[in-house]
């Protein structure tokens, strides 16, 4: 007798998540999805609270603002507690040395704060230009010299304004189709054909404003 439609799927399912996970699928748990950070975050913290030996907490994007100071003072708490406190947060997603310095109460109750990143560079800033960047990406080494400092470029608060809303922004300075396509998604119009606002070199020196303007957006 052969299988049915629906046993063939629960079947081939099961199977794939083997694959995938290399451990079986079993049966008997519950699944529900939190879609976003107002839903996400007191979840995850009413984990860390009731946590009695261990929390570990990976992020790629956690900022020094209001919920990621909430989220380090946790995580200080439990390990002032005698909670084994592990951190992992991401170079490049979290401002490398600006989540660095906001982990530090963290780190000086216990906890272990760790940094990783897929690539991790070091520059030197000499009048508006990084100087001896390299970088080590994914075991290839790339030296770059005396390249001028890019504007816009990070990760911008945008709307509708929600503690998961960001996007990260690079405008290229030898594509100048990609300043003007910035310029119209933003509602910046009046900035199209302004030969100063057109120069990439002119946005580097000037990157505070230019990054500002975007700022403003969120």
């Amino acid at each position: 007798m052969g299988r049915s439609p629906a046993d063939l799927k629960r079947v081939l399912t099961a199977d794939a998540f083997l694959r995938a996970s290399g451990a079986p699928l079993l049966r008997g748990n519950s699944l529900r999805i939190l879609r976003n950070g107002e839903e996400n975050y007191p979840e995850w913290m009413k984990a860390i609270e009731s946590a009695r030996k261990s929390v570990h907490l990976e992020m790629y994007i956690i900022h020094n603002d209001k919920t990621g100071r909430r989220f380090r003072d946790l995580m200080a708490e439990k390990a002032r507690q005698g909670v084994a406190v592990r951190v992992l947060y991401d170079w490049f997603g979290s401002h490398g040395p600006l989540a660095r310095w906001m982990w530090n109460p963290a780190r000086e109750a216990g906890a272990e704060v760790t940094l990783v990143a897929r690539g991790q560079a070091a520059l030197e800033v000499q009048s508006g230009h990084a100087v001896n960047v390299f970088a080590e990406l994914a075991g290839t080494s790339v030296v770059l010299d005396r390249v001028h400092a890019v504007a816009p470029a990070g990760i911008f608060k945008c709307k509708p304004g929600g503690p998961d809303d960001y996007v990260y922004v690079y405008c290229q300075p030898v594509r100048g189709h990609m300043w003007e396509a910035l310029l119209k998604a933003i509602g910046r119009e009046d900035l199209l054909g302004d030969e100063q606002w057109a120069d990439p070199k002119w946005r580097g020196d000037h990157r505070d404003e230019v990054n500002g303007m975007l700022g403003k957006l969120g």
